[in-house]
């Protein structure tokens, strides 16, 4: 038989410490995103560069991703769009009258061959990240002490 595990009674000083825990480890995020400034480093211009060479890629990726994520959301709003089209084609009396099976066959045909293609990219965007990724991390060991 496990042993079972005291839930802990919840009074006003344990969640005074969880309040208190919760708190200190949104400083310590907070304070580990902080921005880089190469005017700290009096070590050297080779520092200096460095840290100028990762904020510029930073800032280079985040406009990367920006911009992936402004085309998926496009991609996504023309799907959207087309697939509200349909219903409100085949739910509107008026409009279903006017419709033919094949109309809408094709339609939908036409969504599913636009969400493979979607798919396709998608993928081929993953493996390209995991490439990169391996890349990078056989480049870089990470020894742990």
């Amino acid at each position: 038989m496990l042993p079972s595990t005291a839930v802990p009674k919840k009074t006003s000083t344990s969640l005074l410490c969880e309040l208190t825990r919760l708190k200190s480890q949104q400083k310590y995020l907070e304070c580990s995103q902080m921005k880089i400034n190469p005017e700290h480093y009096d070590d050297g211009d080779e520092d200096k560069d460095t840290v100028y060479e990762i904020e510029n890629l930073k800032a280079n990726l985040e406009n990367q991703l920006n911009e992936f994520r402004e085309a998926a959301r496009r991609d996504v709003q023309d799907v959207w769009i087309f697939i509200n089209a349909i219903k409100d084609d085949v739910f509107n009396q008026e409009n279903f009258q006017k419709c033919t099976v094949n109309g809408i066959r094709d339609r939908i045909i036409g969504i599913n061959l636009h969400l493979s293609k979607l798919i396709d990219k998608n993928r081929g965007c993953l493996q390209g990240l995991q490439k990169s990724y391996e890349e990078l991390n056989s480049g870089y060991k990470i020894k742990f002490l």
